[in-house]
């Protein structure tokens, strides 16, 4: 800005702050003086916005600065005028300055300087018009010296501008806008920083550069006088105050990032971490956003699998793997003695083969999450696993059936043998446990005596019941009060206040009422009326009404991945229940650990004690030797009784050390054999962990295969106040309505696209 109070512009001003650099302000300038000499006058603020150099909270800081050196220097020249005419002293023109100084720091007043002479007293309103008509540069009392000296000069940014907020906003996640606004408030601390003296204009540069690297390369966005104390240059107490003059709280200075994405070292897996300030409606976009951005191109999990991990309110979750089972088997030429979809009909005798495969000593070349080529060996523990009732040869290279019955592969890719179990009464308490992954044929009811885990089960009625099946659940009259989690489908007459959790179909004849349905499949229950239940299914929904005028709205989710969210997160419990024996154990050593260090700290105490008193005992002892002579009885006596006291002290120092000690050594014994207890747990636990994430990692890649259907068929009536899902979008019907499809369709709106869902009359 060239004028006459030598006020720098918004584009010498984002150079000072370090907004942009040398380059970037050579250019504004350059743009600047074309759009001048082109008649087409734009301002800096327009040039860095179109140019997205700058947010426009920046650029209003930069403004706010810019306000303060046009009203600073008036009020300079203010002064100088009213010392001159003798209406005030240098000194109150001196306190008014820096009372402005402060009032735009706290809180962003820009007072005038006049005002303020005006209000302490010190010079009268017309003293002040007269020395405001001597400046000759406001025409209305100063009230519009910023507004001329803009019109002067380069103005606010252009209302109409071809790359508006929303444009440039596009292109930003919502951590790298903090990181602009946060980096302008810490370039105003440094700024204090070297007014106050505590660090160099250099310091605070090295500073600025370590913060912008930490945000690039790792994601982080580190507060600046937290870089500046590590470094040795501010205090903790200097930091504080810094922060207390910009009214900022210590606490709102630990950045912490939206999103982040952590790879594993070998480069197969990424993992979201998601904190609770994300804005969870653009988090697949921001997500999506950041894997682009650190180059992960290959084994992205689909966006419906994402979503449902982000609906689910999840913060930490897969969302890239590379794993190359599938290639491996095939590579491998894997062959089967039977069917592996679902439960094969043909009953295999103990020591049949079921499956073999032939090895292959050559290395597997594929691809990682970048598409670097690497080499994996040609034999994997994920590709053969013995479930109940199968054993792997000494070889590892064939599954034998282990006990007659029919064999099956599960999602998890685990063999099993299921022998066949025909139960002609209820299974409850009276009858017992049932064989696991059996067959089960029951003529009764199944009860809740005991947990429940088979391949087909049939019966007449489920009741109380928690049941896992390799299979199909169905129950010929309906499901209450049970958990069902089935690899198969699930067949019910009606379910009542129960859990399903199903790999395929869920099929309903009459009700679903208080229940939670996830399924990969489809819900298929044309006739059936569903009331105050939560149902979801990835492949579409067909019921026969929702709601009624006396029950709690339903939700009713087509096309999201619910269901494989679900067995994730059981998953995930499982893992803290593996983990929980061992941290236990490590919580305990530890605190054995700080006893015996805490013992040892006393036995040093002690000791240093006992020392003393030794040392301070033989020096009486040796005085009163050399002194004996010339010493009355009464002295005497006094020096022996505390001969006597240091003895006694020094007898009860030693005993305590040898208590303390003692205590010690039984801390160290029982620390040592809980290490060697986790020592040994250790394996166990961490294999049995590495199974549990083959389970997951099966279960996403059997979904990733199937699509996803967001339709929603109701041929009956849907009451006020139901919630459809898609995987994107949601809405809640407002009316009474009947014979209705809704489906999720993509919208478009300038350059964003978005979802919708559709409700369409079918009478």
């Amino acid at each position: 800005m060239d004028n006459k109070l030598h006020i720098p512009s918004i584009a010498d001003l984002a150079l000072q702050y370090g907004t942009i650099k040398s380059d970037q302000h050579r250019q504004i300038k350059q743009l600047f003086l074309a759009h001048q000499k082109n008649n087409k006058p734009l301002s800096y603020q327009t040039i860095m916005q179109k140019l997205r150099m700058a947010t426009p909270y920046q650029l209003g800081l930069l403004e706010l600065i810019q306000d303060y050196l046009i009203i600073r220097a008036k009020g300079e020249e203010f002064g100088k005028l009213a010392v001159e005419k003798g209406y005030a002293s240098p000194e109150e023109v001196d306190q008014a300055l820096e009372q402005q100084r402060k009032e735009f720091k706290q809180a962003k007043i820009k007072r005038l300087i006049g005002d303020i002479l005006v209000n302490a007293e010190v010079i009268t309103e017309v003293q002040k018009g007269h020395i405001l008509k001597e400046q000759k540069l406001l025409e209305k009392y100063g009230r519009k010296i910023l507004e001329e000296e803009r019109s002067d000069n380069d103005s606010r940014i252009d209302t109409d501008m071809s790359a508006g907020p929303d444009d440039q906003d596009d292109a930003l996640t919502d951590y790298e806008k903090q990181f602009l606004e946060i980096k302008a408030i810490d370039q105003e601390f440094g700024a204090i920083a070297v007014e106050r003296g505590y660090a160099s204009k250099p310091d605070i540069s090295k500073a600025m550069m370590l913060q912008e690297l930490s945000f690039k390369d790792k994601e982080e966005l580190t507060f600046i006088g937290d870089i500046l104390v590590r470094q040795g240059i501010l205090t903790h107490n200097q930091t504080e105050s810094i922060l207390r003059e910009q009214n900022r709280d210590p606490a709102d200075v630990n950045y912490e990032p939206p999103l982040k994405i952590k790879v594993t070292e070998n480069k197969l897996e990424a993992v979201a971490h998601l904190n609770r300030n994300i804005n969870r409606q653009h988090a697949l976009g921001e997500i999506k956003s950041a894997l682009t951005s650190k180059g992960i191109t290959y084994g992205i999990f689909t966006d419906p699998l994402i979503q449902g991990f982000i609906d689910a309110a999840e913060m930490r979750f897969t969302v890239a793997k590379q794993d190359f089972s599938l290639d491996l088997i095939k590579n491998m030429k894997a062959s089967y003695t039977f069917n592996p979809v679902g439960i094969s009909d043909q009953v295999k005798k103990k020591g049949e083969t079921l499956a073999q495969q032939t090895i292959s000593t050559e290395g597997y070349l594929k691809k990682d999450l970048y598409g670097d080529i690497i080499d994996l060996p040609s034999r994997d523990e994920f590709m053969i696993r013995c479930g109940a009732g199968t054993r792997l040869s000494n070889d590892k290279n064939k599954v034998f059936a282990n006990k007659t019955g029919l064999p099956s592969l599960s999602i998890d890719k685990k063999f099993y043998i299921h022998p066949i179990i025909n139960v002609l009464e209820d299974a409850d308490l009276r009858y017992g446990p049932l064989e696991a992954f059996a067959n089960l044929n029951i003529s009764g009811t199944v009860t809740g005596a005991f947990p429940v885990k088979a391949g087909n089960l049939s019966a007449s009625e489920i009741r109380g019941a928690d049941i896992e099946a390799i299979g199909d659940v169905t129950a010929n009259i309906g499901i209450t009060d049970s958990v069902v989690r089935v690899q198969g489908n699930v067949k019910a007459r009606y379910i009542h206040n129960s859990t399903i959790l199903a790999f395929g179909d869920v099929q309903v004849d009459f009700e679903i009422m208080d229940s939670t349905i996830s399924c990969s499949g489809r819900i298929k229950a044309e006739k059936s009326r569903v009331l105050s239940s939560d149902v979801a299914a990835k492949r579409g929904i067909l019921i026969g009404g929702a709601g009624s005028d006396r029950t709690n709205p339903c939700t009713i989710s087509s096309g999201s991945e619910r269901h494989i969210v679900s067995e994730s997160g059981i998953i995930d419990r499982k893992i803290d229940e593996a983990r929980t024996e061992l941290d236990d154990l490590i919580e305990k050593m530890e605190i054995e650990l700080r006893t015996s260090g805490q013992l040892f700290q006393k036995m040093v105490e002690l000791k240093i004690f006992h020392d003393k008193a030794k040392k301070k005992k033989e020096k009486i002892e040796e005085d009163y030797l050399q002194k004996k002579e010339s010493l009355s009885k009464e002295k005497k006596k006094n020096i022996a009784r505390l001969i006597r006291n240091f003895n006694s002290r020094i007898e009860n120092s030693i005993d305590s050390l040898k208590r303390l000690n003692a205590q010690k050594k039984s801390a160290d014994n029982t620390a040592k054999k809980i290490k060697l207890t986790i020592e040994k747990l250790t394996g166990p636990v961490e294999k049995k962990i590495r199974k549990l994430e083959m389970d997951r990692f099966a279960f996403f890649e059997w979904a990733r295969k199937k699509k996803n259907i967001c339709e929603t068929h109701v041929t009956g009536k849907v009451f006020q106040g139901t919630i459809f899902k898609g995987i994107y979008a949601t809405t809640a019907i407002e009316k009474n309505m009947e014979n209705i499809l809704v489906v999720e369709k993509e919208k478009r709106h300038q350059n964003t696209t978005g979802y919708e869902l559709q409700i369409i009359r079918t009478d």
